[in-house]
């Protein structure tokens, strides 16, 4: 999405631009935008919004050049064939409305945040300007990322409202676009795009080691981890739960584990070094020790990998797109490892889709929704302190956007 708040955090501002201390704080309104008073910190958020869309985009148009430089100053630079400070000034007013659309549109629909979700977002902005962030200290020069954004023109009202407006829209999209939302989704149109682009999944991963870490080196070794492998999808195929094949597998790895932590204690001793039948003793013992924790439901074994954004290596990821979605066992073998992999019909996880309606909704149809609050966004009056958006608040001149070297 163009605004959403959530994209400008730390390390987003960090990788175009060092920490510079302002001296200013949340102590006005920088104006109006359909009559809603805005404070100073609020334009700010949104300038560092349309600031990074720039560094971004200017980024992006070097680099279909061939130039893969880094920008040392974007104001030398011009976006969509305007200077870009006047490019970063006038999308700052476009993300200015689009943030008064989501709070209107919030409150015309009926929609209000609980007292829960309003205590965790105080609880969390709290811990902002209460826990000391190694990330602020070393970046920013601050003890707290609070202390960073007051440095800049932001206090704890402004950041709060900036993730009171975040949990608005998540519940905004949801609320327009599920079942009795003025743009709601069919289940037809949600189970369509979570069959082409999500897969539900559960498996388990053998790689060609042994208990030590050790690459196998050789195909008999290999070819008894696959077989280990086949013999799982078997057991799966002929009606036993995933729940206690991976228990199994979990076990097997907590027993191994168990018996090298005794194998170096045993290598550690400089005297009373054990005989052989201690050794095996204590061994045993051991592994007799070691436990595992075993799942209530298979739910939680269970994983959804997305075809574009799979965080599964390449060969796993394409084998579970070619596979059929039978709920039935099958075997991978690659250089590295073999496989049992399970692939469900993820339409029949209600509980799931459930769970992860907006983060759908979010990939569906974000881009139509970023577009209807900035059209809604347009239409509003804005009236904003002109010295303030062209002297002390001038991108050029804000010193969070300027590198000190």
């Amino acid at each position: 999405m163009a605004f959403s708040f959530k994209k400008i955090t730390a390390a987003a501002i960090a990788a175009v631009c060092a920490a510079s201390m302002t001296g200013c704080m949340d102590t006005g309104y920088i104006g109006t935008v359909d009559g809603m008073e805005i404070r100073n910190g609020i334009y700010l958020w949104c300038m560092q919004t349309a600031y990074g869309d720039g560094y971004t985009e200017v980024t992006e148009v070097k680099e279909e050049a061939g130039d893969t430089s880094e920008i040392s100053d974007i104001f030398v630079e011009t976006i969509d064939g305007k200077p870009a400070n006047e490019w970063i000034k006038e999308n700052a007013v476009v993300e200015l409305r689009r943030y008064v659309a989501v709070n209107r549109l919030f409150e015309e629909n009926g929609l209000a945040l609980t007292a829960e979700e309003n205590a965790d977002i105080q609880e969390y902005v709290n811990s902002i300007w209460d826990n000391e962030d190694m990330y602020a200290q070393y970046i920013y020069g601050t003890k707290t990322m609070g202390e960073y954004y007051e440095s800049i023109g932001m206090g704890m009202d402004t950041i709060r409202d900036v993730y009171t407006t975040n949990q608005k829209e998540a519940k905004l999209l949801e609320a327009l676009y599920s079942e009795g939302g003025s743009k709601a989704l069919s289940d037809e149109q949600i189970n369509s795009f979570l069959t082409e682009n999500i897969a539900n999944v559960k498996y388990i991963e053998l790689p060609f080691k042994d208990m030590y870490g050790l690459s196998l080196s050789t195909d008999e070794e290999k070819a008894e981890v696959v077989a280990k492998a086949q013999g799982y999808v078997d057991r799966f195929n002929g009606g036993e739960s995933f729940i206690e094949i991976r228990y199994d597998y979990d076990l097997e790895n907590a027993q191994n584990d168990a018996m090298i932590e005794q194998e170096a204690a045993f290598e550690a001793m400089t005297y009373d070094v054990p005989t052989e039948e201690e050794w095996d003793k204590a061994m045993e013992e051991a592994k007799a020790s070691a436990t595992a924790d075993k799942v209530e439901t298979v739910e939680e074994l269970e994983v959804a990998v997305n075809k574009e954004s799979s965080n599964l290596n390449e060969e796993l990821t394409e084998f579970i797109w070619n596979m059929a979605i039978d709920g039935k066992a099958y075997l991978l073998e690659t250089d590295n490892a073999a496989y049992m992999v399970v692939r469900d019909d993820i339409t029949t996880k209600e509980a799931w889709k459930n769970d992860n309606k907006a983060a759908i909704l979010d990939e569906m149809v974000g881009e139509e929704f970023d577009a209807y609050l900035i059209e809604v966004g347009a239409s509003y009056t804005v009236e904003l302190d002109d010295n303030l958006i062209n002297k002390k608040y001038s991108p050029d001149s804000y010193k969070a956007f300027n590198r000190e070297d």
